[in-house]
């Protein structure tokens, strides 16, 4: 079957490359969490201070005081993500153009 676009086998991601690629896409992946967690614990804690009150002013005026409570834990929570799987991409991002820099300057 002809496909206009095939899918390409290999890559720096792919299963089906060489033995090396598992070993460089663990570690890739090993960085980018431990940094990711490493810029949330720093940076939730200033972002949800700055941020918390305007949270619960918005929510006891549009939903009621009783929610202000609740939604304060959840933006606790949706910021933390946030902060992390931004700094995981952000790492992964960094690294691999980082990589292909280097490659390409040296190569």
């Amino acid at each position: 079957m002809n496909e206009p676009f095939p899918a390409r086998k290999g890559g720096v991601f792919s299963k089906r490359s060489g033995g090396g690629s598992d070993l460089w896409r663990g570690s890739l992946v090993g960085l980018a969490n431990s940094l990711a967690a490493l810029i949330t614990f720093l940076l939730l804690p200033e972002i949800y201070d700055r941020t918390v009150e305007w949270i619960a002013h918005f929510t006891a005026a549009h939903y009621g005081a009783d929610f202000v409570d609740f939604c304060k834990f959840a933006w606790l929570i949706l910021l933390g993500c946030i902060i992390f799987f931004t700094a995981r991409a952000g790492t992964v991002a960094l690294v691999v153009s980082g990589g292909m820099t280097l490659a390409l300057k040296f190569v």
